[in-house]
């Protein structure tokens, strides 16, 4: 009974069962699964067929078709404030790679003072008529 309860006990497995947080980040099956979840929750405006989106350079493209390179931090002036990214390295991507990225940050709160909402300056959503 002794032995039972001995290979019953919880034995902890240290660091061999932590992942690491860059394994974790470029998870190629949790980045698939997450670009399917914000494909089906984007809502498309019948009207124009725009989708808000980067191009494979990382440009972000408006409406009219013109391309803008755009920090995450939405200031037009900002050469790039963001640590280098780890996919392309380049220092204007945010929290996710910019080349190819199917959403935009259309807006964020920042915690100055005094705090503010930074809005995208290129995108405007069109309001619907209820």
């Amino acid at each position: 009974m002794h032995r039972e309860l001995r290979n019953l006990r919880f034995i902890n497995p240290g660091e061999a069962a932590v992942i690491s947080t860059k394994e974790a980040l470029y998870n190629k099956q949790g980045v698939r699964r997450s670009t399917r979840h914000r494909k089906a929750v984007t809502s498309v405006d019948r009207t124009t067929d725009y989708i808000p989106h980067h191009d494979e350079e990382g440009y972000y493209v408006r409406a009219d078709g013109h391309c803008v390179k755009l920090c995450d931090c939405l200031r037009t002036t900002c050469p790039g404030c963001h640590y280098p990214c780890g996919k392309c390295g380049s220092r204007m991507c945010g929290p996710a790679c910019q080349k190819n990225r199917d959403y935009i940050i259309e807006s964020f709160f920042t915690e100055s003072e005094p705090p503010r909402i930074r809005k995208h300056p290129y995108y405007s959503p069109l309001k619907r008529e209820s």
